[in-house]
């Protein structure tokens, strides 16, 4: 078409090298000339068919990363509008629910609300396939896929047209993801105000590359010596508990059989703590930082809850809320069965870093990327130094951290008493 320009694949690769994968772009296109497909590196990434591409730049109008002082303009009016975060702990008082939510429960409460009034709510889900996408549901029994941490890149394809679909015939909505996600979703609605629509962001540690899964899956294999794959891993099993990190990792395989190990000797959950693998917009995350968002909730795990609320029952699982929005504010008050009570930004903040600042690239990271599929993730995390292979416990995670520092003062403390 005369006078627009028809993008290249490559150009977009060069003009947006950090991409997030929102799919904000490929929802913009009117013709759709985008899809998202996985990159060399294990990201989803999107594609242009120059075939069908009319040169419209509705995609790089729309895209929150190319745009960013529009963006930072909007997260500037966001902040100021809403006045200071609010921090608070709380859970759900359906026992069940709260069992099976990764803290305590306070996604469920919220979308059960907005289901009980017509609408519908908007989170990831990981299919057999062990692929999480983003999906809609319309009912309770659909709104069980979207509990839980699934600690990999949700494949979002059309997902914001169906946002904005039910926004347009009225319908309440709750969206759920990542930060980034609900940025794509802002930016694709343009930073319009819906007053029915309630965005939920959750603290995020950044996205591992999509091949970390099959790697890790080949391994429990072995190790198991099975033919077939699990078709199901629940990253945040409470069976052993959930306060002081004590969470566990279930895989389940496709005749019932499973396998549970504590978090801190779970190869997956070692090898994304290690901040090794993530993609390279995670390390340069554009929504970092407390005032950074564009959701209303912030939800994650009120980790140290037992040490700045000794009081608290936490055995179940507590969330850390923080509420950005007066809408937030409604929505929470509004939720029945809810128990919220206020703490510090400092006590909210101290053991969710993630709140505060990106993760750091760390060393080793490209042998750790050239090695993964060939080698077993644990023998890779100890070549990279990120794994003692004379300790079960992992140093690069807080629990670890801990665990060693204990042992240090235990040592010294009488030497200390004796003097």
């Amino acid at each position: 078409m005369a006078g627009k320009q028809v993008l290249s694949e490559d150009e977009l690769r060069q003009r947006v090298p950090d991409c997030t994968g929102c799919a904000a772009c490929l929802c913009a296109c009117g013709v759709q000339a985008i899809r998202m497909v996985e990159s060399p590196e294990g990201f989803y990434r999107p594609s242009i068919d120059s075939g069908r591409c009319v040169g419209c730049c509705k995609c790089m109008r729309t895209c929150p990363v190319l745009n960013e002082v529009q963006r930072k303009a909007e997260q500037k009016r966001h902040t100021e509008s809403g006045g200071e975060p609010k921090f608070l702990y709380g859970w759900y008082g359906d026992a069940v629910a709260r069992e099976s939510s990764s803290s305590g429960g306070i996604f469920t409460a919220l979308a059960r609300g907005v289901l009980q009034r017509g609408g519908c709510v908007f989170g990831a889900a990981m299919g057999v396939d062990m692929r999480v996408r983003h999906a809609r549901a319309t009912s309770e029994e659909a709104l069980g896929a979207l509990r839980g941490a699934k600690y990999m890149q949700s494949r979002m394809d059309g997902i914001y047209r169906e946002v904005k679909a039910a926004l347009v015939a009225g319908r309440p909505v709750l969206f759920c993801g990542v930060p980034c996600q609900v940025g794509g979703l802002r930016a694709y609605l343009g930073y319009k105000a819906w007053p029915q629509l309630l965005t939920i962001d959750v603290v995020c540690h950044g996205v591992p590359t999509l091949h970390l899964m099959p790697a890790y899956l080949a391994d429990e294999m072995h190790r198991a010596g099975r033919a077939d794959a699990p078709t199901s891993v629940n990253f945040r099993d409470k069976c052993s508990g959930w306060g002081h990190y004590g969470y566990s990792v279930t895989l389940t395989w496709p005749d019932g059989t499973q396998r549970t190990v504590p978090q801190g000797k779970d190869a997956y959950i070692r090898a994304y703590l290690s901040d090794l693998l993530l993609s390279k917009a995670c390390y340069n995350c554009r929504y970092s930082g407390v005032r950074g968002k564009l959701s209303d909730i912030t939800l994650g795990d009120a980790w140290g809850i037992w040490e700045a609320c000794p009081e608290v029952d936490w055995r179940q699982g507590v969330s850390l809320v923080v509420v950005h929005t007066d809408k937030g504010a409604s929505s929470l008050s509004g939720a029945e069965g809810v128990e919220l009570h206020r703490w510090s930004e400092e006590e909210a903040t101290l053991h969710n870093p993630s709140l505060l600042r990106p993760a750091s690239e760390p060393p080793g990271t490209e042998v750790a990327r050239r090695l993964l599929g060939g080698v077993a993730l644990e023998k890779i995390l100890i070549r990279v130094g990120k794994l003692n292979p004379n300790n079960n416990k992992s140093f690069f995670h807080p629990k670890g951290a801990l665990h060693v520092l204990r042992k240090i003062l235990c040592a010294l403390l009488p030497r200390c008493i004796s003097r």
